[in-house]
């Protein structure tokens, strides 16, 4: 039996029908909200990411015009 067919299972023996879906639509959201906060924290990740490559690049341009002079 898949686990998602033993919680179904267990919320219909414990509840009535429009508790069980209650409880479900509660956990529905809260997964859309976690859902939400680690796409928010990715795309900062990302972002972040890109900046420090970008100071990189910089770093490395100026790192090979001073050792061309010298």
């Amino acid at each position: 039996m898949k686990f998602e067919d033993n919680v179904v299972l267990r919320i219909r023996r414990q509840y009535s029908k429009d508790e069980a879906v209650g409880f479900l639509l509660e956990e529905l959201k809260k997964s859309k909200f976690e859902t939400g906060e680690l796409k928010s924290q990715l795309a900062e990740a990302e972002d972040t990411a890109k900046a420090v490559i970008a100071e990189n690049e910089k770093l490395l341009v100026q790192n090979e015009k001073l050792t061309t002079l010298a």
